[in-house]
């Protein structure tokens, strides 16, 4: 999926407020599925504590900028990699922030390629290994 950008607007309590149709097409539902939901329903659920957490510290610390690497779960159970960057959302002399800004981009293929070279790297060191492994039982024992 190589088309725009996810944007998900969410309040305080991660409630999304508005979900661009990018998002929508990403997710496989339609934008009147995604609003009123909270994002956490999409996050895949090994990954949801720290997404929560992250969120919960960028909120504290009125963090803008931020971004982390997470899978969401589409419609139809596929897991899909989306990196993220934040903006907290705050009104000119409010006290308060009233939500966050999150900008979404699809980076399934750079994780699978990224897994695919950490298993052909794992391969050949083994290969490598059990190549010297072969050699020093071959060697003459030296006396």
């Amino acid at each position: 999926m190589n088309a725009g950008d996810s944007i998900f607007q969410t309040d305080l309590k991660g409630k999304i407020l508005y979900a661009n149709p990018q998002s929508s097409l990403l997710l496989g539902i339609s934008p009147e599925e995604i609003q009123g939901r909270n994002y956490t329903e999409f996050v895949v659920e090994a990954y949801r504590g720290r997404v929560i957490e992250f969120f919960r510290e960028q909120l504290q610390q009125e963090n803008s900028g931020a971004s982390i690497e997470f899978p969401v779960l589409t419609r139809n159970g596929f897991q899909r990699w989306m990196a993220f960057q934040i903006s907290i959302l705050k009104t000119p002399g409010a006290s308060q922030a009233e939500g966050i800004l999150s900008i979404g981009r699809d980076i399934t293929e750079r994780m699978e390629a990224e897994q695919l070279i950490r298993v052909q790297h794992k391969n050949i060191s083994d290969s490598l290994t059990y190549a010297s492994r072969i050699r020093l039982a071959l060697q003459p024992a030296k006396t």
